[in-house]
């Protein structure tokens, strides 16, 4: 799926860890509101770090001058040429 439509496989992924992310953090959060005081602080940096992987994936966007299409007509060609030749 990556390779056929990576806009959607890659908005999918970010949707996935940016709702892990929102999971891991809310006990954190609730930590900080009831107590003032983290108590789950690897859990804050797990959730910290899914922030930013979903932030990051995201941002991909596929190159719109190449796509696998344009690389399979352009073997078409440079094969019928070498037979040509």
């Amino acid at each position: 799926m990556k390779n056929y439509k990576p806009l959607v496989f890659f908005s999918w992924v970010s949707l996935f860890t940016a709702l892990a992310s929102l999971a891991a953090g809310y006990l954190p959060i609730q930590d900080y509101i009831l107590y003032e005081y983290v108590f789950r602080v690897p859990l804050a940096i797990l959730a910290a770090a899914l922030a930013i992987l979903a932030v990051l994936f995201s941002e991909y966007r596929p190159d719109p001058g190449h796509d696998q299409y344009q690389y399979h007509h352009e073997t078409v060609r440079l094969l019928q040429q070498r037979r040509d030749d």
